[in-house]
């Protein structure tokens, strides 16, 4: 009722669905690439039921919400399958609202699920430089630790007797130059 005493009749389309909690922490585990402080942008391990499901109105810190829902596509996504349920009177709204909400959860969980994908593909390769490292050090090791040392001395002691003998012989063999006879 209006203050001039005219009334306005309006209704709401409502669905019943299920609503999903969430009751982990919205924190992220760090691990630093290279000395110094940590930056959570590029050194986050794991993403947080925030990154991956997002966030909805309901999350807005300032109308006094503690911490965000953390499954705000998910519930969206049910809220779509109870509105599906209602059958065939549903279809604009699936072809139009649906689709948008849909595409909107999508892209949430498909950003966090490549920013993840990006940062264990760079782990994956972190690991397997230090891998290839481990085996040729673990290589040099076997290498000089089953050297036989006196085997390699006489070796040695054979070519140092054959280098000084070609010299000796090349000095013999070249005739004497001009500084010779100054």
């Amino acid at each position: 009722v209006f203050d001039d005493g005219t009334t306005q009749d309006f209704t709401i389309d409502t669905v019943s669905q299920y609503i999903v909690s969430y009751y982990g922490d919205t924190k992220n585990y760090s691990v630093p690439k290279q000395n110094g402080a940590v930056d959570p942008a590029t050194d986050t391990a794991n993403a947080s039921g925030l990154d991956i499901m997002g966030a909805n109105v309901f999350d807005n810190m300032a109308s006094g919400a503690n911490i965000a829902s953390c499954v705000a596509a998910l519930n969206d996504m049910l809220a779509i399958v109870a509105k599906a349920d209602q059958g065939e009177s549903c279809a604009p709204w699936m072809a139009g609202v649906g689709k948008t909400i849909a595409n909107n959860a999508f892209d949430t969980f498909n950003t966090a699920n490549t920013r993840l994908a990006a940062r264990q593909q760079a782990y994956d390769s972190s690991l397997a430089m230090v891998q290839t490292q481990e085996e040729n050090i673990l290589d040099d090791i076997t290498n000089a630790s089953s050297t036989d040392v006196a085997k390699l001395a006489v070796n040695m002691m054979e070519l140092q007797t054959t280098y000084k003998l070609s010299l000796s012989v090349g000095s013999r063999i070249l005739p004497p130059t001009l500084a010779d006879y100054l």
